[in-house]
C-alpha cells in the first residue's frame, strides 16, 4: 500500500472543503483576513501542498469549513459535520423513551465530567 504524503493529502482536504461550501480562494481569502490577491496565492500553496497554515490559520480553516484540526490532518477518517450529523440521525431514529433515557446517561457523564476536572 503506498504512502500519500500528509501535506499533498492535507491540501487535497482544503480544496474538496472549499469546493464543498461553494467557495474560491479568494472568498476563502476575505474570510482569514487577507487581500483576495495575496490570500489566493496563499491557498494555492496550501492546497498544493507546497506549504502550510499556521495553527491561527489552521483554526480559522476549520471554523470556515466546519470541520476539526484531526479530519484535515489525517487523524480521523471523515469530516466532523459528517459524524455528528450521523450520530444526530441515528439518535432521531431511537424511540423517544430511550432517547430521553440517553439524553440523561448524557447529562450524568458531563457532570461527572465537570466534577472530575475541577
Amino acid at each position: 500500500m503506498e504512502k500519500t504524503d500528509p501535506v499533498i493529502e492535507f491540501g487535497q482536504k482544503l480544496k474538496e472543503l472549499r469546493k464543498q461550501k461553494n467557495l474560491s480562494q479568494q472568498d476563502v481569502a476575505s474570510l482569514l483576513g487577507y487581500t483576495p490577491s495575496h490570500g489566493q496565492k496563499l491557498l494555492s500553496k496550501w492546497e498544493n501542498g507546497r506549504s502550510t497554515p499556521t495553527i491561527w490559520q489552521l483554526k480559522q480553516l476549520c471554523l470556515i469549513y466546519e470541520t476539526s484540526a484531526d479530519y484535515l490532518l489525517g487523524l480521523e477518517n471523515y469530516a466532523y459535520k459528517e459524524k455528528i450529523q450521523k450520530i444526530v440521525q441515528e439518535f432521531i431514529d431511537i424511540p423517544v423513551d430511550y432517547q430521553k433515557y440517553a439524553l440523561q446517561l448524557l447529562s450524568q457523564l458531563l457532570e461527572k465530567d465537570e466534577v472530575e476536572n475541577m
